[in-house]
């Protein structure tokens, strides 16, 4: 990936904004091809995936990067999550403020709007732009009637529910609403326009946190659109 070969090297920590199946596969490739990690079988490598990644993933995570690589040079470890408690990210602090050499962790969310400034300054922070996109379109969902959003909501509800479709996904469809409304020279808005602006920024705040009903998000989007 460009952001680590041009730099030549590799920062202990990284949080990669994006989708985590898109991340986590070209991050692979790039282990392979670049530094000759290889993937398959390697006990020096581990990946998990968590709707909600709390503070005893945190904890066993930290228990797991202790002591030297087994077969290489290397420990690598990929951590997706659609979010992440205070908590979780405090115990993560603790083990990333003494980074042990050779060992490197790539945290996978959907958004930082909800990561802490004390983890943010510990992590290398890279937005990928090769994420799949979001299931709504933005465009079409600002542009429809009342009835016609609140539907749609009420299927991405219900997708989410039946685990068709993943918390982050209402977090990337709220991240594509900021982006579509963020277009406009923030100057010529109307002060409508800046007030919903402002409220789909509050949204996707809220939308990372674990405790937050993403129900209620969304129908707050479909209202105020």
């Amino acid at each position: 990936m460009d952001f680590f070969s041009n730099s030549g090297t590799l920062h202990h920590a990284y949080l990669v904004i994006g989708e985590f199946d898109a991340v986590s596969a070209e991050l692979a490739k790039f282990f392979e091809k670049e530094l000759d990690f290889t993937i398959a079988g390697n006990p020096d490598f581990w990946r998990g995936k968590y709707a909600t990644f709390g503070v005893d993933d945190a904890i066993a995570l930290a228990a797991l990067s202790v002591g030297l690589p087994v077969a290489g040079e290397r420990k690598i470890f990929i951590v997706g999550a659609d979010a992440m408690t205070p908590q979780a990210q405090n115990a993560l602090l603790k083990s990333l403020e003494e980074p042990k050499g050779g060992t490197h962790v790539f945290i996978i969310m959907p958004s930082d709007a909800n990561v802490l400034p004390t983890l943010r300054s510990r992590l290398f922070i890279v937005r990928h732009g090769g994420a799949a996109g979001t299931p709504i379109d933005a465009k079409t969902f600002l542009a429809a009637s009342f009835a016609e959003r609140l539907a749609t909501v009420k299927e991405l509800v219900e997708n989410i529910s039946d685990e068709k479709a993943a918390k982050a996904d209402a977090v990337k469809f709220i991240n594509s609403l900021e982006a579509e409304l963020a277009k406009k020279d923030f100057k010529k808005l109307s002060s409508a326009e800046r007030q919903l602006l402002e409220r789909v920024e509050k949204a996707r705040g809220y939308a990372s946190d674990p405790s937050a009903s993403v129900k209620m998000l969304l129908e707050y989007l479909a209202i105020i659109a």
